[in-house]
């Protein structure tokens, strides 16, 4: 890199820093089986409570509120019910359905009225009853009032049967008998009260329709008499004929008045179409006339002039004469004069035949109109006599429909009276009826089926519903799915928590090395897959390693991406450009005497401060004495000097820089790299903190190549613990494998051989990206 500063490299994806962040919801989506598996035994354990609670709450109902329940339901009658609505007044069956739901409705309102439940609470079988002795005062006198009031409010419950035409009443008291009791004095009152009511109505019914009848009958007479004297005054018959005669005769007159109408509307446009021809001197003549116009004497002079000129022309050529003689000349100028002559005459007989049309075809008009002048008397005439036919037929017509409607109505009224005087000698002439009479008392309450589940489901409800807003508030990353959060961060890889590695030492610092085909070297070679497939594409050496806060594992991870790295072939320097905390030297195990302050500030060159670490190609460069050193010296020019020199050593440089929301080392930097790497850490870091910091390093020079999410734990049953029981089983498989098959290797094997055959575990190729979900 040379010391002048670097140009400024195109990110791979589309930046944000050129437009405002999108608003991001403060809830974030959660993965219900997720919860469910991690959560489970709260759960259960919720569980338990609840059936345990609903089961004693049922047991102290029981004991001190039962609640017993005796039901009767009536049926409401059709057939009854259509007597009563005995279609006087023509509505046949619309709204049938209607009328009988209102009715149901109206019996519903009867049956827990005041006159009936106080006549069932006055009853000999009710005052027998546990439930009636609270309401009976020393004395011994019953409060009806008061009894009415609480058996309406609290015991008795009425209700239609939705669907049917049934409706039910039900009585609830505390002792079991005495709920049957109260019913049937309920229902023995209502019986009474609706056979007495039915029977008052169909006394007035009866009533009604026989003087209905009457009514009808003196209509009919008094129709059919007035019918009668209509026949024999207008006679009926001749009128009929005379009708008939004066119709024919209006219509022959209205026909020859249409004829003449038409007639003289086209004599009127014959007319007007030859007076504008005339007036324009348009003169226009058939065959017809011009053969007439040929025959006159004028004309036919002019011909036979015409004809003996042109006769003497043609004996002068056949004598000799040329067709240029003077006299052959002289006799085609007088043809000339005579044809011109004629046309002239023609003329003029057209136009005077003409004008004679006109004046014959005004004088057709006026004749015309004269005949419909004539006419105009005739049919006015005719049409009052037609007029006053028509009334006195119409009079006759309207005569025989009052006495059909009249007979039709009176055998109508003579119809329902028939049936009015059936139906109430039937023994079912109830419009309401017992359906099914007072059932034997059942515990309605407390029901365990209810309770208990009811507990258990509300316990379960609660604790749920706080799990999961507990789950949608939180703002920390746990796992790859809530990194959808952040729009259009993507994830490089996923590095599981150190203790998640039953063969590892419960520490990620120097995984790598250690147990290079362990679970955690297996996550960081995802990681290096998805790194070099960038970095190699856009021909980056520079990547910035970096946290949003100390403790995301900034350090750890850069220390483990260079091991891989260096396993993988690459020459790879880590720089450690934390002035304040520097941990590279101690992970690596080497001094930290001299280092990356000592370069910047001219005291010594790389070679003298680099350290190589092993024969892989894996080499250091410590802080040196740096706490105190400003963070402006890694924008200085001999820090970009020191940049270029490294990328012409090596193949892959990684620099361990501080925190990025807690120093501005990590903006300094960004404008010097070619990609970053973001370290998050689950479980604790936040993600409108990582958003924050993620907005604050794009648009610099260096490409945010994605998130590391690290220290990653599965839950109970999820994704990830399945997958690394399966890695487990797979690393166990292959190390029972007898020494000497091709497929083992033996306990000696070297780093490189482990890491040969790790790179098999896993998605089975090195260079190819992981998504992070495994």
């Amino acid at each position: 890199m040379s010391a002048m500063p670097p140009s400024p490299i195109p990110p791979l994806g589309p930046t944000s820093a050129a437009a405002m962040p999108a608003p991001r919801s403060r809830t974030k989506a959660v993965d219900p089986l997720r919860v469910l598996r991690q959560w489970m035994w709260v759960l259960i354990a919720l569980f338990v409570l609840g059936v345990a609670l609903g089961t004693g709450l049922w047991a102290m109902l029981h004991q001190q509120a039962p609640r017993f329940t005796s039901e009767a339901t009536f049926r409401v009658v059709p057939s009854a019910a259509s007597v009563w609505d005995p279609e006087i007044g023509g509505m046949g069956d619309i709204g049938r359905g209607d009328v009988i739901e209102r009715f149901m409705q109206s019996e519903v309102q009867r049956i827990q009225s005041e006159e009936v439940v106080r006549g069932a609470i006055r009853r000999p079988e009710v005052r027998e009853t546990k439930w009636i002795q609270r309401f009976i005062d020393d004395q011994g006198g019953l409060n009806v009032g008061r009894a009415h009031e609480r058996l309406i409010e609290r015991n008795m419950r009425v209700g239609i049967v939705r669907g049917t035409m049934l409706f039910s009443v039900r009585i609830s008291t505390r002792e079991k008998d005495d709920a049957q009791r109260i019913l049937n004095a309920i229902r023995a009152e209502y019986d009474q009260r609706i056979r007495n009511e039915t029977t008052r109505q169909y006394t007035t019914l009866r009533g009604t329709f026989t003087n209905e009848l009457r009514r009808w009958q003196t209509d009919l007479a008094q129709a059919h008499a007035e019918l009668r004297r209509f026949v024999v005054d207008e006679d009926l018959a001749s009128l009929e004929s005379r009708y008939s005669e004066a119709s024919i005769s209006y219509q022959r007159l209205a026909e020859q008045h249409v004829e003449l109408e038409m007639a003289l509307d086209r004599m009127r446009e014959a007319y007007q179409m030859q007076r504008d021809q005339l007036e324009r001197g348009e003169y226009e003549a058939g065959p017809e006339t011009l053969a007439q116009i040929e025959m006159r004497p004028g004309i036919e002079n002019l011909n036979e002039r015409t004809r003996q000129l042109r006769l003497q022309r043609d004996r002068l050529l056949g004598r000799g004469f040329d067709e240029n003689h003077q006299r052959i000349h002289d006799i085609d100028q007088h043809l000339l004069a005579i044809e011109a002559e004629k046309e002239r005459e023609i003329r003029r007989m057209i136009r005077e035949y003409q004008a004679a049309r006109v004046d014959g075809t005004a004088n057709m008009i006026q004749t015309v109109r004269g005949q419909l002048d004539a006419l105009e008397p005739k049919i006015v005439e005719a049409t009052r006599r037609l007029a006053d036919m028509n009334e006195r037929l119409s009079r006759y017509r309207e005569l025989e429909e009052r006495v059909e409607y009249t007979r039709t109505r009176r055998d109508f009224v003579e119809e329902k009276l028939a049936e009015i005087r059936l139906m109430g000698d039937r023994p079912d002439m109830l419009p309401v009826q017992a359906q099914m009479g007072p059932t034997s008392p059942e515990l309605t309450f407390p029901q365990i089926r209810i309770i208990v589940p009811g507990v258990t489901l509300l316990l379960l409800a609660i604790g749920g519903g706080l799990i999961f807003l507990r789950e949608m508030l939180d703002q920390r990353l746990r796992g790859p799915a809530d990194l959808s959060l952040l729009g259009d961060a993507e994830l490089l890889g996923v590095v599981p928590d150190a203790r998640e590695d039953r063969a590892g030492t419960g520490r990620i610092e120097g995984a790598v090395e250690q147990d290079p085909a362990g679970l955690i070297a297996e996550a960081f070679r995802q990681v290096r897959s998805a790194v070099l497939s960038k970095m190699d594409r856009r021909g980056y050496k520079t990547l910035m390693i970096v946290g949003p806060q100390a403790g995301s594992g900034a350090s750890a991870v850069a220390q483990n991406l260079a091991a891989s790295l260096a396993f993988n072939g690459r020459k790879v320097l880590v720089i450690d450009a934390d002035f304040r905390r520097p941990v590279q030297h101690q992970l690596a195990g080497v001094g930290n005497d001299k280092g990356l302050i000592d370069c910047l500030k001219g005291q010594a060159s790389l070679a003298d401060v680099v350290v190589a670490l092993n024969g892989d190609g894996l080499s250091v460069l410590p802080t040196g004495q740096a706490r105190q050193a400003a963070p402006e010296l890694l924008e200085s020019v001999r820090f970009r000097t020191l940049l270029s020199e490294a990328e012409r050593e090596y193949d892959v440089i990684l620099i361990d820089a501080p925190p990025a929301l807690l120093a501005a080392d990590a903006q300094l930097l960004a404008r010097h790299l070619d990609a970053m790497a973001v370290v998050v850490r689950a479980d604790r870091d936040k993600r409108g903190m990582v958003d924050r910091m993620i907005r604050q390093l794009d648009g610099q020079r260096a490409d945010v190549l994605g998130l590391v999410l690290n220290g990653v734990r599965p839950s109970a049953g999820g994704y990830f613990r399945r997958s690394y029981r399966e890695f487990y089983r797979y690393r166990a498989l292959q190390a029972s494998e007898a020494p000497g098959t091709g497929k083992g290797r033996t306990p000696a094997a070297p780093a490189r051989q482990l890491e040969t055959e790790a790179a098999t575990v896993g998605s089975g190729s090195n260079d190819e990206p992981h998504d992070g979900r495994g």
